[in-house]
């Protein structure tokens, strides 16, 4: 299968020509300024590299998961892993477990199964960075709204928000191609965010950064004697 077909799109609907055609964002710099120098990244739901690769530049070691072969026919350098975050169990642990691309916006029982994903993988002094949702943001306010990532077109559309669940399209256009991506999301708030930790044996250590989208977590020291690799 050609990976730079047009119409290819991961199983959550992401187009894997314009993730291709993003530029990295500033998602490396904020995990490189919270861990320390040279450290083994896991980082689950890599999509076609755009973080992991400028991880690698900045002297990380990092192991890409996706379930998407066509985004990880993209990722260069590095271990890559085909699979779904929740089933993934490897016999190592890492120095970050990076949880990135607002995945933790997804339902109550998915979003706490990749938790508990972070946990079984984290090492006794590592971390996880979980990537959530401005909880503040307005949505609704935004629709519309057009912005400009490299050489890639966004505008966002159909708007709806109910009981903090999200549903909206973004629309992509790169030259004259154009793609639809129907999403969806839970917001969730720092209480909520706290019991989804703790049920995966983890603790929040702190935010890094204003608006509260990266919080950096590490395992909760209350559990940790009692929770096994393999849980």
């Amino acid at each position: 299968m050609n990976s730079d077909d047009p119409g290819l799109v991961a199983p959550d609907g992401s187009p894997v020509q314009v993730y291709r055609s993003l530029p990295a964002g500033g998602e490396a710099e904020i995990v490189h300024g919270a861990i320390p120098e040279r450290a083994n990244i896991l980082e689950l739901g890599c999509g076609t590299g755009r973080t992991t690769h400028r991880l690698i530049e900045m002297g990380h070691e990092v192991t890409a998961v996706d379930e998407s072969p066509e985004m990880l026919a993209h990722v260069q350098a590095v271990e890559t892993l085909l699979t779904k975050i929740e089933d993934l169990r490897l016999d190592r642990v890492f120095d970050c477990v990076l949880l990135g691309s607002h995945l933790i916006n997804t339902d109550r029982e998915q979003r706490r199964a990749f938790l508990r994903c972070c946990r079984r993988h984290v090492s006794a002094s590592g971390c996880v960075l979980i990537e959530r949702y401005d909880p503040d943001f307005n949505w609704e306010g935004h629709e519309g709204f057009v912005s400009r990532i490299g050489n890639v077109t966004t505008t966002l559309r159909h708007v709806r928000l109910r009981n903090q669940r999200l549903q909206a399209v973004i629309e992509y256009r790169v030259g004259d191609k154009l793609w639809l991506q129907p999403f969806s999301a839970v917001l969730l708030g720092d209480e909520e965010i706290d019991r989804d930790l703790e049920t995966g044996g983890l603790e929040r250590d702190r935010w890094l950064d204003e608006r509260r989208s990266w919080l950096l977590a590490r395992q909760a020291t209350s559990q940790a004697p009692q929770l096994r690799l393999s849980d």
